[in-house]
């Protein structure tokens, strides 16, 4: 190689050493973030069973990321970077912490995801839940100023077979209307969600024809929706609370694409 090639060559050396960044070691966890971690059980069980620290634990099986709200909060997102512990079927866990004035965390989230969650700085945070082989939730958490609540409302259900669909519907009356009435077409084993808002003491009633069978209704409310309420003989019910009741369409057989026409009157 000439003087003019040898020239060169360092010019371009220089060139690329100038405009390649130099990557800075990410910075450890907070010792009171580590300290919140291992009051989780699930995250003290598996530090213990890795043999490591709970600082080395965190850097090398969990991605911790900062993550600051537009409302002021500042947070910590923990996702599963490589534990055979956190992880099951595909599915691994997702935590979020919240930093209070006193410089400690609370977890404000535990969830699980099929990939990495994408939490914004508006408050919201998207997870991909598993449902079945064919079925993905796509779940939306949103911030209420305290924790992460679960929002069906902006969340979606993708099937395989039916493609992308409403995790669940929210029935809205038109102003001074006491019925609705909805036509759609449930898939069997996938089923149709529904929310609707009432006051205690007012009776609903649910009218669904088909020329298709469909699974028994019932309507759930309460923390998580686990109190369910029984219909009689005409689809009714007294509603003994006010705030949110859900229930779920179904046909009975499996893999059927069946029409319905649903009515809700509240009084």
């Amino acid at each position: 190689m000439n003087s003019l090639g040898r020239a060169l060559v360092a010019a371009l050396t220089f060139l690329v050493a100038v405009r390649t960044p130099v990557l800075a070691a990410p910075s450890p966890p907070p010792a009171a973030l580590i300290e919140a971690l291992m009051r989780d059980p699930e995250y003290a069980a598996c530090t213990s069973e890795s043999n490591r620290t709970p600082s080395a634990f965190a850097r090398s099986a969990l991605r911790i990321e900062p993550l600051l709200l537009r409302s002021g909060e500042q947070m910590m997102t923990v996702s599963v970077l490589d534990s055979p512990c956190l992880t099951r079927n595909s599915v691994t866990r997702y935590t979020i912490y919240e930093r209070l004035p006193d410089a400690t965390w609370r977890q404000v989230l535990d969830t699980q995801t099929m990939s990495d969650g994408v939490a914004r700085t508006d408050g919201s945070v998207l997870v991909d839940g598993h449902e079945t082989a064919e079925t993905i939730d796509q779940l939306t958490y949103a911030w209420d100023g305290s924790e992460y609540d679960f929002r069906p409302d902006r969340s979606l259900r993708d099937d395989v077979s039916f493609g992308v669909r409403p995790f669940q519907i929210s029935l809205q009356f038109a102003r001074g209307a006491s019925s609705l009435t909805r036509t759609a077409a449930a898939y069997g084993g996938l089923g149709d969600s529904y929310v609707f808002s009432a006051r205690a003491g007012q009776r609903a009633t649910l009218r669904l024809r088909s020329d298709s069978r469909f699974l028994p209704v019932g309507f759930y409310y309460g923390p998580g929706s686990e109190t369910e309420l029984a219909l009689d003989r005409t689809g009714s019910a007294r509603l003994p609370v006010t705030g949110t009741y859900d229930f779920f369409v179904d046909p009975v057989r499996q893999d059927e694409l069946a029409a319905y026409r649903l009515t809700l009157s509240i009084r």
